[in-house]
């Protein structure tokens, strides 16, 4: 896990496809209120 403002060094000898996500929790009912939204707003691009 990483946190906020964190770094990482990587020492790679060959390729190697690296990835980090970076998920912020926000308060249940924020959360609820955001997909409301953009359900909203598929219906209305439609």
């Amino acid at each position: 896990m990483f946190y906020r403002g964190a770094h990482a060094r990587w020492h790679v000898e060959g390729y190697v496809k690296k990835v980090a996500f970076l998920r912020l929790n926000n308060p249940h009912p924020l959360g609820f209120a955001i997909r409301a939204v953009n359900k909203l707003r598929s219906l209305i691009a439609r």
